[in-house]
Parts: structure tokens; C-alpha cells; sequence
């Protein structure tokens, strides 16, 4: 059977989309309003790829961008900045693309990634090399700046600001790009790092401690 897709507007008739099967909403990091459906991007998986599309006045989907079928997207808050990973004989690659252009194309950021994150504005990656499993840091358009020789999982990294948390050797550092500085609050062993979004949370001592700027850490409660 034939799946197809409908798009109505403001409880009016609706009107069928043209040349689709079954549409996904790609819907933007840490957004959860979205207001106006016709206007976001959204992907469509074929045989041999999967395409980025949008819909436009006459109800027929334009492609985006169309990469090899398996990739997984993240559209970032600003609408416009996509990552999507390419599997290839090296491993797993990492690339972003400006949809915001009239005819965008997929920028190869990483060539090996083992494991990333990314700043909640989207332009800086942290991310774990996987030829040698060192932890890196890079901006969008630039070059890798090495963090720490050991690897620092995702699990263990939290998006603030513009810039990330991690916790290596039971201590918090900070980074907005490149190494990292020590903080110096919490004072003590840190046992767990947890992301609440727009905010960190870090345990120490059976007290936890919050920060929503990644660079200062004050005490929130106690688990006595």
C-alpha cells in the first residue's frame, strides 16, 4: 500500500503533498515550538538516500540536500545549520550544511569521529577522534584544536552556552574551543555530570551543585 502525505492549513481542506511517501519533521535542537509546519525542513528516505526537502506554495517537496541513504540529521536552533553523519571505509565522518544557502552542500567537518557533541548555538563540535581516540575540539570552518589526550565520551561532556563542561579525572573543566580550564567550584570529586538543557548539574560529596554558564558552579542541595 501506498503511504502519502497531506499538509492542511488552518483547518482548511487539505491538499496533498506531491512526489512523497513518508515525511519526518526535522525539527530543530532545544526547539519545541514550532508554529508553522509548512516552513520547516523535513527528510525523506528513498532506496539509495535520504533527502533533505521542504515544501513549497504548490505542494510539491524541493530538495535541499540528498546524501547516502542511513545518514542521521541534527538541524540546529538557528534553523539553518544541519549535521549529518556519512559512513565510509574510514569510519564514520561528520558534516554539516547551511540550508539557509540556495543550493547547499555538505562540508565535511570530521573525517573519523568515534563519539561528538555539539555547543547549543551549533558552531563548535566536541568530539573524540577515532583513530586515536584523543579529544578535540573545532568551530565550524576552522580546525581542530586538541582538548585532552585521553577520551572523554559524550556521557561525560554537557552542552551550556556556547561552550562545554567535562568532567575528566573526577575534576570539571570548561571549554569554548580547544583545552579546557579547570574549575575551581565544585571543590572536590566530582561522581556525576548531568545536562538539563539550559543548565548543568554536577555531583559532588553527596551535594549537588547547578551552573548555567558551565564556568561557576554554586551549591543547589544537598543529599543528606
Amino acid at each position: 500500500e501506498t503511504e502519502r502525505n497531506y499538509f492542511s492549513e488552518n483547518g482548511k481542506e487539505r491538499q496533498r503533498v506531491e512526489g512523497s511517501n513518508r515525511l519526518n519533521l526535522l525539527t530543530p535542537f532545544y526547539t519545541y515550538n514550532v508554529s508553522n509546519l509548512k516552513s520547516q525542513y523535513y527528510t525523506l528516505a528513498t532506496d539509495t538516500s535520504t533527502k533533505v526537502v521542504k515544501i513549497n506554495s504548490k505542494y510539491e517537496l524541493e530538495t535541499q540536500l540528498s546524501v547516502s541513504s542511513g545518514s542521521s540529521f541534527r538541524l540546529m536552533a538557528d534553523g539553518k545549520t544541519l549535521f549529518y553523519e556519512r559512513e565510509g571505509s574510514g569510519g564514520t565522518s561528520l558534516y554539516y550544511a547551511d540550508l539557509s544557502k540556495s543550493d547547499p552542500e555538505g562540508v565535511r567537518l570530521v573525517e573519523a569521529v568515534y563519539s561528538y557533541t555539539f555547543s547549543m548555538n551549533g558552531k563548535t563540535v566536541f568530539y573524540v577522534d577515532d583513530s586515536d581516540r584523543e579529544t578535540y575540539t573545532i568551530k565550524l570552518g576552522g580546525k581542530a584544536q586538541k582538548v585532552s589526550t585521553d577520551r572523554i565520551d559524550s556521557s561525560n561532556v554537557s552542552r551550556v552556552g556556547d561552550g562545554f563542561v567535562y568532567l575528566l579525572d573526577e575534576k570539571l573543566y570548561y571549554s569554548s574551543g580547544g583545552k579546557g580550564s579547570k574549575l575551581s567550584t565544585p571543590n572536590g570529586e566530582v561522581t556525576e555530570l548531568q545536562s538539563c538543557g539550559f543548565y548543568v548539574l554536577a555531583e559532588c560529596d553527596d551535594t549537588v551543585y547547578i551552573s548555567t554558564n558551565g564556568k561557576s558552579f554554586k551549591k543547589a542541595w544537598s543529599e543528606e
